[in-house]
């Protein structure tokens, strides 16, 4: 259609400059070239090629709003069918052929990279959250667990038939040993109270009640028996 308004454009040009109307000569061609520019930039060969990333022009997102801001994969290399002057290609999921005219590459890596990288580090945010909060539950257990496990034994010790102020000093020094143990953490400096030996906590699992120590082979029971060393923790509350 535009070669015919291309070539008619010429046409009437040509009859204008006979008839000396050199102002309307100048109207009409300045017409055919516009026309003419946009011919040879839609006739020229498109490289768009299959697996493309491409946004539609914004002229084409104005009358397909719901395109607007979408990008698309090319389904084939750009095509010229016979008898047309124009590229085409197939999109993934667009019903048809779209002018490839219409059409611009984008480079996806540099539009989602950022993306990617803020939520790489938010869900490393949320990791660390996560298994913060699980090992507090895990203590927060073990507290209640080793709580429980030292009221049964006083129960059963006899520590409950015993002067009340007794009982009560007994158990609470317990529990107030395995309280110590709620904020052990890898790294830290400790103390078996029932034998003296010291080290560094390799590894700590309250779930259960086990922990190891570096340079030292094997794990080792009862964390409620360990004590942080005097200046050497690093924080406990």
């Amino acid at each position: 259609m535009r070669k015919f308004l291309i070539d008619e454009g010429k046409q009437v040009l040509k009859s204008l400059k006979v008839e000396h109307l050199h102002h309307e000569a100048e109207i009409v061609a300045s017409l055919v070239q516009e026309i003419e520019d946009d011919y040879r930039k839609s006739s020229a060969r498109s490289n768009l090629k299959k697996d493309d990333a491409v946004v539609m022009h914004t002229c084409m997102e104005a009358s397909l709003p719901k395109y607007s801001g979408r990008i698309w994969t090319c389904r084939t290399d750009a095509f010229r069918s016979k008898g047309h002057d124009y590229d085409t290609v197939f999109l993934e999921g667009f019903s048809g052929s779209f002018s490839a005219e219409f059409l611009q590459k984008v480079d996806v890596s540099a539009i989602i990279e950022p993306f990617i990288d803020s939520t790489a580090g938010e869900l490393a945010a949320a990791e660390r959250s996560w298994r913060e909060k699980s090992e507090e539950n895990r203590r927060l257990r073990f507290v209640l667990e080793e709580t429980r496990s030292v009221l049964g034994n006083a129960y059963e010790l006899g520590y409950l038939y015993a002067p009340f102020e007794g009982a009560v000093e007994r158990i609470l020094d317990r529990i107030e040993q395995a309280l110590k143990g709620r904020w052990l953490k890898v790294g830290d400096s400790v103390s078996i109270l029932s034998s003296g030996i010291k080290g560094v906590l390799a590894d700590i699992q309250y779930e259960h009640d086990r922990y190891q120590f570096k340079h030292i082979s094997g794990w080792m029971y009862g964390i409620s028996d360990l004590v942080v060393k005097e200046g050497e923790a690093a924080c406990q509350e």
